[in-house]
């Protein structure tokens, strides 16, 4: 298996659940992530300092990145988690309809310029930065793919593809970038009328060629089992 970077790294958002009170237990809090090599990172590097040091529990959970997921919890009163890792758009979206809880920095003792840029959100706070990367099988192809337009070229590098099925943002960048787009100008693109119709038609030739993945730990399962031939993750 090898691995190939893609793209700028994304501000990655840790956010809260608009929680009543009366559900929250303050000796135990319920962390929701993506599973896989990513979890186990934020278990050795946050969880179990924190818990060593407090003595409070802190408990895992995962998601597949399914917004119902957060409202049904707030509709219902039944609570899973207390606190989710999310993308910013994810946040974005929650907080304008009043699914997250707001974030009292003063109470925290903080305020925006403790933060970089951009990362204290009214709802979120950010917590890592990231990037997208595909892998591929090295035994089908020991030299390539190298970007994305091999990433598409099903004739070239027969095989089933797996993309991220809940959140098409990044998807549609590496679509355009199949079609021979820079990728310092697919914003530019996707901006502009019919961009974003354009990166969905590339979108289209590889629809019959992918197996979808939810969660952080199933693209690269997928790959070890041999069930597709590159993955994004």
């Amino acid at each position: 298996m090898k691995i190939t970077t893609t793209l700028a790294a994304i501000t990655g958002v840790m956010l809260v659940a608009a929680a009543a009170p009366q559900t929250v237990s303050a000796a135990t809090l319920t962390a929701t992530s993506w599973g896989g090599s990513y979890s186990m990172s934020q278990r050795k590097a946050l969880y179990e300092p924190f818990m060593k040091q407090t003595g409070h529990v802190v408990l895992e959970d995962e998601w597949d990145g399914s917004l119902s997921i957060i409202r049904a919890m707030v509709e219902t009163g039944n609570y899973k988690s207390h606190v989710i890792d999310a993308v910013p758009s994810y946040v974005n979206t929650l907080c304008d309809e009043g699914m997250l809880e707001p974030i009292d920095y003063d109470k925290l003792g903080l305020t925006h310029d403790d933060f970089l840029p951009g990362a204290a959100h009214e709802c979120g706070v950010g917590s890592i930065s990231w990037s997208t990367m595909f892998a591929y099988r090295s035994d089908v192809f020991p030299d390539g793919p190298k970007n994305f337009v091999d990433f598409w070229d099903v004739k070239k590098f027969p095989g089933k593809r797996s993309l991220y099925k809940s959140d098409p943002a990044g998807t549609l960048e590496f679509a355009l970038m199949a079609e021979g787009v820079p990728a310092a100008d697919v914003y530019k693109i996707l901006r502009s009328e019919g961009g974003v119709d354009r990166a969905f038609a590339k979108m289209e030739e590889l629809k019959d060629h992918t197996i979808w993945w939810e969660t952080g730990a199933m693209a690269p399962q997928l790959l070890a089992d041999k069930e597709v031939a590159m993955t994004t993750g």
